[in-house]
């Protein structure tokens, strides 16, 4: 098994899993050489003290396809964006500056 090579091999501070046909997320912590269980919170979210995100279920579509997936969130709960939508955000950003530079006179092709 996996999750034991991690462990006992590798030894890896932290290992989740995520089994799309079950529904089944689940995180473990070593110590003393041994996993033990993440407790996921009142919402169900696991934390990672490594990183110091949680781990959330989220549905929506990813890279074409619509499905329930795991990804990290802040500790606040804010979703780390993919990189399409962080690609999304900088489009948007830059269409805004374009816009108040046009607003402002002037032309943002110009300016390249």
């Amino acid at each position: 098994m996996k999750k034991q090579v991690y462990q006992d091999q590798v030894r890896v501070p932290e290992y989740f899993w995520y089994d799309p046909e079950r529904g089944e997320l689940a995180g473990f912590t070593l110590c003393d050489g041994v996993y033990q269980p993440i407790p996921p919170d009142e919402a169900g979210l696991l934390w990672s003290g490594r990183l110091g995100l949680n781990l959330t279920r989220w549905t929506g579509s990813f890279d074409g396809y619509e499905a329930e997936w795991v990804r990290w969130a802040t500790p606040s709960g804010v979703l780390l964006p993919t990189r399409s939508e962080a690609l999304d955000d900088e489009r948007q950003r830059a269409h805004r500056l374009a816009e108040r530079l046009r607003a402002l006179g002037v032309d943002p092709e110009e300016q390249l």
